[in-house]
């Protein structure tokens, strides 16, 4: 893998660009200076999807992909939780932050794809909350902790 940045890299960069300045100044003459699509590919030189930027009933998402083509980033704004996403190289959830049930959510998984470690931000609601989650889906710990009867 090469980590020299040659010009190939951008050319499909360069030619959205390219469209979008032939097209003349936005808004100047309506919308035929707009540029509409419900998804846009970005490939390598091996023709690759490397980016997918797209829009489905959840919203927009931007979805990074590897030299195989397993999606291991992804950034959306959907409406139930807006975030990014890192994702291991079988296509497993890593992290994700959220903004989930109208708090900020922070979400670790281990190598299985398994829910292990979860932050809840405090809102003017609720407190904060540290939750931990065994591979059977039980919550071994939690901070602060359940009310015991």
């Amino acid at each position: 893998m090469s980590s020299v940045i040659r010009s190939a890299d951008f050319e499909p960069l360069f030619l959205l660009v390219g469209v979008v300045a032939a097209s003349g100044p936005l808004g100047a003459r309506g919308e035929e200076n707009v540029v509409r699509a419900r998804s846009i590919e970005i490939t390598d030189d091996e023709g690759r999807v490397r980016a997918r930027l797209f829009v489905n009933e959840a919203g927009p998402r931007l979805v990074l992909f590897d030299e195989a083509g397993r999606h291991r980033l992804a950034l959306a704004l959907q409406v139930t939780s807006p975030g990014p996403e890192i994702f291991e190289e079988k296509g497993r959830h890593a992290i994700e932050v959220r903004h989930l049930n109208g708090r900020p959510v922070v979400s670790l998984y281990d190598d299985h794809g398994l829910g292990r470690l979860t932050l809840e931000a405090p809102t003017a609601d609720a407190p904060g909350r540290v939750r931990s989650q065994d591979a059977r889906g039980e919550v071994p710990a939690s901070w602060p902790a359940k009310d015991r009867d």
